[in-house]
């Protein structure tokens, strides 16, 4: 389901650049969505539901030991979480996510 909800974010991105100039203010816009599959609606409420839990992220303790895990997959993206360890049980701090683009997929 993520992939064709990143498939779709890139290609409204698309549509939204097409015509601009290259600064960054220029590229500034409100998209408004319609047209969601039952599919992507009942993702898009997971995913807010997660977000509502207080447990998804917590702050940064520099008290604390920092730990990073790296997913690299070749044929489609990376990602990375960073994350304290509180009472035995990781504590997220930071996810990042790219997808590669096509020349980083082939090297």
């Amino acid at each position: 389901m993520t992939e064709a909800l990143q498939k779709r974010k890139t290609a409204l991105s698309k549509e939204v650049f097409k015509g601009l100039d290259k600064t960054r203010k220029s590229k500034t816009s409100r998209i408004f969505l319609s047209n969601f599959t039952k599919k992507e609606l009942a993702f898009f409420e997971l995913l807010q539901k997660q977000f509502r839990k207080l447990s998804v992220l917590t702050h940064y303790n520099s008290d604390l030991s920092l730990y990073v895990n790296l997913d690299a997959f070749k044929v489609y993206d990376f990602e990375a979480i960073v994350y304290h360890i509180m009472n035995e049980k990781s504590r997220s701090i930071l996810f990042l996510s790219r997808e590669l683009n096509f020349v980083e997929k082939n090297y």
